[in-house]
């Protein structure tokens, strides 16, 4: 069984290839709702126990990884199940106490509560980061 995205190009909706790639032609084929780029991304790996979000500094000379939120699944004394949240910002990882310090706690127990952490990672501003990788959020939040 081989990779499909080079099998069948009616696969993604366009009648006909033509023998050179543009970029109008490749974006019809990848998104051809014309949807507008969405500022989170996310990957959902079931067998992991993983849910990962993430924005991509796309425009940069070399595109790197900006802001991202991984939950995982962990057990309170073995019996509560839990979603720990991990916030990197430029790779670097935060302390459990940026978690902590929004909600008392090591982990979310609501949608409300990813939404937050979520709006609270958008809105921190990055560009001090310079030689220290954490953040302060009593001065960024």
């Amino acid at each position: 069984m081989g990779d499909t995205y080079g099998e069948n190009p009616r696969s993604f909706g366009i009648a006909s290839f033509s023998s050179w790639l543009d970029f109008n032609l490749l974006c019809r084929a990848l998104d051809p709702t014309e949807s507008e780029a969405t500022l989170w991304h996310k990957i959902i790996d079931r067998k992991s126990h993983l849910v990962l979000f993430y924005q991509i500094d796309h425009q940069s000379i070399k595109p790197k990884l900006s802001r991202c939120v991984r939950l995982t699944k962990d057990q309170i004394h073995g019996v509560r199940e839990v979603l720990k949240p991990t916030v990197y910002l430029h790779d670097y990882e935060q302390p459990s106490s940026f978690v902590e310090s929004i909600f008392g706690r090591n982990h979310v127990s609501s949608l409300d509560e990813l939404t937050e952490i979520l709006k609270v990672v958008v809105c921190l501003d990055l560009s001090h980061l310079g030689g220290t990788n954490n953040v302060d959020l009593s001065v960024s939040a």
